[in-house]
């Protein structure tokens, strides 16, 4: 018996060969455009701070060129590493107002319940402190007023570090013939509360909040406020302290011991927009030389002062 032979028609089968090369084609053309070049290999495009064409992070493989801060490539800025000053990573130089002094007090903390050690804390009409705040390094200051304030309740003292500013102050002015002492320094709350209903009952609260603070309110109750009266004014509290030759003086030098006039923004007839006080020449505040100095230079209000560090930092 004969065997069959059979022959394959190609032809028939060209039309299926060709829809799987095509097939092929594209699943091959699809897999080469899914995949990303090697970050380390491309010629990187950087938008907001990732490569578009590898994916890869800007941080991680932009060889930075830095201007003013800015990297010219990625367009990130430099996150800086000072040392003596110059950033070692750009060059840049640091700036002046990143070192001034700053609280270290949080703003969310108030109204405050315990003493901190910042000697820039800040207490007003919007930042309080409670009753069971009290410094615990009060020292009596060696210049003040017999016969003014309340002794017994420490009001001739400060905190340590304002009072030795004070006494080395004091004698300053008094070695150059200005005569000056302190009245009044630490006040604690039951004090400041008395000082305060007693101002409202003689001229009403709204005259009282004027120049008087609330319990709470005052920074006198920090131990770095205090209230100075000049010898050629019998160590009165007068309105014209800051005319007198001691009140100059204190305009003049204050700063250099570490000090502020406090409350410059208001007059004696109209409260400061920033303080909310009237004006004050022979209410101090220790703040230290070094923001001092910067607060007097510029004719800030420690509230300006304070605005004007945070926003340097933002």
């Amino acid at each position: 018996m004969s065997k069959k032979k059979y022959k394959i028609n190609l032809k028939r089968f060209i039309p299926f060969i060709l829809v799987i090369a095509l097939i092929v084609t594209a699943a091959v053309w699809a897999a080469a455009k899914d995949k990303k070049p090697n970050p380390k290999r491309c010629k990187h495009n950087f938008e907001n701070g990732v490569c578009t064409i590898c994916g890869g992070f800007a941080k991680d493989y932009c060889k930075h060129e830095y201007e003013a801060g800015v990297c010219k490539i990625c367009g990130m800025q430099c996150e800086h590493e000072y040392m003596d000053g110059v950033c070692k990573t750009c060059g840049m130089e640091e700036d002046p107002k990143l070192k001034w002094p700053n609280t270290t007090t949080s703003f969310d903390s108030y109204p405050l319940s315990s003493a901190t050690d910042d000697m820039l804390v800040l207490v007003n009409k919007k930042y309080h402190v409670t009753q069971s705040y009290e410094p615990d390094d009060l020292v009596v200051v060696q210049r003040w007023v017999q016969g003014v304030g309340d002794p017994s309740q420490g009001t001739n003292a400060m905190r340590r570090e304002a009072a030795q500013a004070l006494n080395t102050m004091l004698d300053a002015a008094a070695a150059q013939g200005y005569d000056m002492k302190l009245r009044t320094g630490y006040r604690s709350y039951s004090y400041q509360e008395m000082l305060f209903n007693s101002y409202a009952r003689n001229y009403g609260e709204s005259e009282a909040n004027k120049y008087s603070a609330r319990a709470g309110q005052s920074e006198h109750h920090t131990g770095l406020a205090c209230d100075l009266g000049a010898a050629s004014q019998g160590y009165e509290l007068r309105d014209d302290f800051g005319e007198s030759p001691e009140g100059k003086w204190i305009k003049d030098h204050c700063c250099e011991y570490g000090f502020i006039l406090r409350y410059i923004d208001g007059t004696l007839d109209s409260v400061g927009q920033h303080t909310g006080y009237i004006y004050e020449a022979w209410h101090i505040r220790y703040v230290g030389v070094d923001a001092a100095k910067i607060i007097t230079d510029n004719g800030w209000t420690f509230e300006e002062y304070l605005e004007a560090v945070a926003s340097v930092r933002q």
